[in-house]
């Protein structure tokens, strides 16, 4: 590229390439004071505009691949305006925003899988087994919902206060639902903790993004993705203690302090990046209505229909009952309305055209979609079965349940080493829905009387495999993206793995209460199951008990029968997991098998020049050279 591009005073010229013509590859585009003329555009004096910006800002974030390319742009690891080294926080104040990232991811991964363990208590105070998916499905079904809309405020808005906004939602939906004095309120407080939860997920990945060097990118979302296992590894066992001996209440309480620490942290230490400048200097109407808030209804329509057809359905209501067959209509009216809204907006959806379409970003939302559903119906039924079909205490549940998160965080540790080596994606994605898959079929064998060397190594092998490419999909969207779009495609990655998520454990739910009636009215006709089931998982003994009266041997053959009826809704919920981290090793492997090479801008001519790099092996080991 030539480096002598022509420019005036006060038109600074920027070169882009029109990758959808793969003849105008090598022939870069100068958007000069003639070419604002005579390319629509204005003149000279109308180019400092908003509108003209923002005008300018979609004519430059076209796709960013082409047929036949050899190279794989990429704006995780290129640097430019946004990137540029000035820009990022060094010293004391990198420390402290990598420690607040590290922070919220905590505390947004501790309220996913710290309630898993109080659940049964929660259920036995409110008597609502009912209920015990919707304290999952509600957080989820937000952070979905709102995963795509924190997309475009990040792009819209200061990403600064954008995430602090997510911080403070996020603690107000906490407090709720420590306080809440029932089930639905509960519930509501999750949901609003959800919406908080989406903003901290995509925007701690987004910061970090922007505020590090791209060929360390890996390992610090590989740090940063260890925080949600380490905190998913403590939150079953803190969720245990804090409810056995002190109130589940703690369990929400406890991320108030948390957030309040990030907040003003990243008060301290965060820059906000150039990125999207001209569309942040907008009018506030104008960036209100780029929001795309007719799709984002759309779609949260669409989501509650689903989730509400999949908790009522086969619980509730039977499935060939009036209401749930119009739920799974509407939803499915609704989500094409939203398809066809998307397409139709092209650059102004929520998701866009230019994003989606690219093959490796479409097969790595489907991935993260499938996986995330696995992991997150897994970890919430696995403490249902060690406190009802093994009758441990809440406190020991989580303890039992740390091998899968150890697994999980040691996998993407591992992971964020390798990738220095390995440069590709789908190594680490299908040797993670593999290996899941392994560990899911394994996890689906288990019995009352199952060795613990033995279902520690399955949950383990799941963990591994979900920990490897755990953080995949966001590090791809950060390769394969322009710096423009990466918040959009960060929110697209989260979303899809908290959607998997939301409705995998629906699904699970709906299992869960099939199979365990069904097993009920087959071991024990004589009994009403609702005493049972009402109980909740943690007070099954108790339950028993006071069925068989002063009876021991009864009581001994009854709750026998009540963990073999546990027993096999468990393993039926925990076939949902096996069978979409399955389905991921076959989407894993339409992820572009192409040698990833980074595109990095030089510091000269306003950040203009772009220059080339890729791996190559040195004298060191594998160092990034020019090309």
């Amino acid at each position: 590229m030539s480096k002598n591009a022509p420019t005036k005073p006060g038109a600074q010229a920027s070169v882009s390439m029109d990758c959808s013509n793969p003849a105008e590859i090598q022939k870069p585009k100068v958007a000069h004071a003639g070419l604002l003329k005579t390319g629509g555009f204005g003149d000279v004096a109308n180019a400092s505009k908003p509108e003209v910006m923002a005008a300018t800002e979609s004519w430059e974030s076209g796709p960013s691949t082409s047929p036949g390319q050899n190279i794989i742009p990429g704006n995780s690891l290129t640097t430019g305006p946004s990137s540029e080294s000035s820009d990022r926080p060094t010293g004391l104040k990198l420390v402290i925003l990598v420690c607040c990232a590290c922070m919220a991811i905590f505390a947004q991964a501790l309220d996913t899988t710290i309630v898993a363990a109080a659940v049964p208590t929660i259920t036995r105070e409110f008597k609502s087994l009912n209920d015990i998916g919707w304290y999952g499905a509600a957080y989820f079904l937000t952070t979905c919902a709102a995963q795509l809309l924190w997309g475009r405020l990040y792009t819209f808005f200061n990403l600064k206060w954008a995430y602090i906004s997510s911080i403070a939602i996020f603690e107000v939906g906490s407090l709720v639902s420590g306080s809440a004095p029932t089930s639905i309120a509960l519930i509501l407080g999750r949901s609003i903790a959800g919406i908080g939860s989406a903003g901290i997920f995509a925007g701690s990945f987004i910061i970090i993004g922007f505020s590090v060097p791209p060929r360390y990118r890996p390992q610090y979302m590989g740090l940063i993705g260890s925080m949600y296992g380490i905190a998913s590894m403590c939150g079953p066992l803190l969720g245990g203690v804090l409810t056995d001996h002190a109130s589940w209440r703690l369990c929400f309480y406890i991320n108030i302090p948390l957030g309040t620490a990030v907040g003003v942290g990243i008060f301290i230490s965060f820059r906000p990046t150039k990125v999207n400048a001209a569309l942040q200097a907008l009018p506030i109407p104008v960036r209100l209505a780029k929001l795309d808030r007719v799709g984002t209804s759309i779609f949260v329509s669409s989501m509650v229909c689903l989730i509400m057809a999949l908790q009522w359905g086969g619980t509730v209501y039977p499935w060939k009952s009036a209401r749930i067959i119009v739920l799974l209509i509407l939803f499915g009216l609704a989500l094409t309305a939203w398809v066809f809204h998307q397409y139709h907006k092209n650059d102004n959806a929520t998701v866009p055209r230019r994003i989606i379409s690219q093959r490796s970003i479409a097969f790595a939302s489907v991935t993260s979609f499938l996986m995330g559903g696995a992991m997150f119906s897994l970890v919430y039924y696995i403490s249902v079965y060690f406190q009802a079909v093994r009758g441990t205490s809440a406190t020991t549940s989580g303890l039992y349940s740390l091998p899968i998160i150890l697994g999980l965080t040691s996998g993407m540790l591992i992971a964020g080493q390798l990738s220095n080596y390995i440069n590709r994606f789908p190594p680490f994605m299908l040797f993670s829905a593999i290996v899941a898959s392994i560990g899911a079929g394994l996890i689906t064998t288990l019995t009352a009387n199952t060795p613990s060397r033995n279902w520690g190594c399955y949950l383990a092998l799941f963990g591994v495999g979900q920990g490897v490419g755990w953080q995949q999909p966001l590090l791809l969207a950060h390769t394969f993206l322009k710096d423009a779009d990466i918040p959009t495609g960060t929110a697209l990655m989260a979303g899809c793995k908290v959607l998997g998520g939301a409705i995998c454990i629906s699904v699970s739910s709906c299992v869960f209460h099939a199979f365990l009636e069904r097993s009920l009215l087959e071991l024990l006709p004589n009994i009403d199951t609702n005493i049972i089931t009402s109980a909740g998982a943690s007070k099954l003994r108790d339950v028993v008990a006071e069925i068989a009266g002063d009876d021991s041997t009864r009581a001994a053959e009854l709750l026998t029968l009540v963990e073999e009826a546990y027993n096999r809704a468990c393993r039926k919920a925990f076939i949902g997991a096996l069978v979409v981290s399955s389905l991921a090793v076959i989407s894993s492997a339409g992820v572009g098998w192409k040698e990833i090479r980074f595109k990095e801008k030089k510091s000269e001519d306003n950040m203009h020049g772009i220059r080339l790099l890729k791996f190559r092996k040195g004298q060191r080991g594998y160092e990034i050279s020019g090309v």
